[in-house]
């Protein structure tokens, strides 16, 4: 949804396109301000004999280069470190600046095609570390505090901050984290969830010493597929788990899966001394 801001600054903000490099358009944005003036010489080019289709015709034969214009600003404009405003400069205060307001997930994307570049690039030379992204996320938000203020400004700043960490976060593969400090990757202690044994995302399960009766049952139980090198389904090991409920209650999928898969992969001899102790005593 567009805020009233969005709406006013779609109403006074005029935009055409020029051919660009890589067969793309460039987008041109005109303010009010600079929108009358262009009108009025639209209007009375006729007048004083410039004829043609072309909208903008200059008397020089010699194209307009960026660089060459944002110098000529620069010299008009009294600034205090003219040096510092280039054209990498405000592609990178653009990119940069809109990686923070920016909530929509194809935006950046988005902004990189219109830049001129592609989105491995943009975020290569353009992109923000996440450190210090965090400190202008939240800076803000301490500075307020220190000072006193509770308004809603606060607040919004506080969800607006929520939102890009969760997105950033996620495209980084790093663990989600909002204001409180709890991280949506933490696992409970006595959780019996299996996905600690994911491949692709395995948070830290709490560590216990086997016991030697654990050892026992679960031994003899998987020893024929632990010497045929055959790791056992997790349907099965749940199943297991559910009759082997008052010796192994505190293990979970996960922990059986992992010690038969050890056992299993073992390189320098085709059964383990434990295992072969229970297969000759089975």
């Amino acid at each position: 949804e567009l805020s009233n801001s969005d709406l006013e600054a779609c109403k006074k903000f005029h935009i055409f396109y020029v051919p660009g490099k890589n067969l793309e358009v460039v987008p041109m944005v005109l303010t009010p301000i600079m929108k009358r003036p262009m009108d009025i010489l639209l209007r009375y080019r006729h007048e004083v004999g410039i004829e043609g289709d072309a909208l903008f015709v200059r008397s020089n034969n010699r194209p307009i280069k960026p660089n060459e214009s944002i110098k000529l600003m620069t010299r008009k404009v009294s600034l205090l470190k003219p040096k510092d405003l280039t054209g990498n400069g405000l592609r990178h205060q653009a990119a940069t600046f809109s990686k923070l307001h920016s909530d929509h997930p194809q935006y950046q994307d988005f902004l990189a095609s219109a830049l001129g570049h592609t989105l491995a690039v943009h975020k290569k030379h353009y992109d923000l570390p996440m450190g210090i992204l965090q400190k202008i996320m939240v800076c803000p938000i301490l500075n307020n505090i220190m000072k006193g203020k509770s308004t809603t400004c606060m607040k919004e700043t506080t969800a607006c901050t929520e939102t890009t960490a969760s997105r950033d976060a996620t495209s980084s593969g790093l663990p989600v984290e909002n204001l409180s400090g709890q991280s949506t990757s933490e696992v409970s202690d006595n959780s019996d969830d299996t996905s600690c044994s994911d491949t692709s995302f395995r948070p830290k399960c709490k560590r216990r010493r086997w016991s030697k009766e654990e050892e026992e049952i679960v031994l003899t139980h998987f020893s024929q597929q632990i010497l045929d090198k055959q790791v056992p389904h997790r349907a099965e090991i749940t199943t297991f788990l559910k009759d082997k409920s008052d010796v192994l209650k505190n293990r979970n999928t996960a922990q059986v899966y992992m010690y038969v898969r050890n056992h299993c992969n073992r390189k320098q001899l085709n059964v383990t001394p434990k295992v072969e102790r229970y297969l000759k005593n089975s």
